[in-house]
């Protein structure tokens, strides 16, 4: 299930590092992140919490897989 607008992670969710996560991250900042829309410094922020959360690195690849499948699905025209 993909969580629409911005994402709070609880104090009791762990990272992989033991610190208790206080930080957040958006669907909107992952599909940027996907896209490489994001500024320089807010790209960073994004791969900093998804190298130490697991589940904004589970957000992440949910957006990914949906992705594939709706590209699977509506090819562009003239690519088949």
């Amino acid at each position: 299930m993909i969580n629409a607008g911005r994402h709070v992670i609880s104090d009791k969710d762990k990272t992989s590092s033991g610190a208790p996560p206080n930080q957040t991250v958006s669907d909107e900042d992952l599909n940027a992140y996907i896209d490489e829309q994001l500024q320089p410094g807010r790209r960073l922020h994004v791969e900093r919490l998804i190298a130490r959360d697991e589940t904004a690195r589970t957000r992440l690849d949910e957006l990914l897989r949906v992705r594939r499948l709706v590209r699977m699905a509506y090819p562009f025209p003239g690519k088949e």
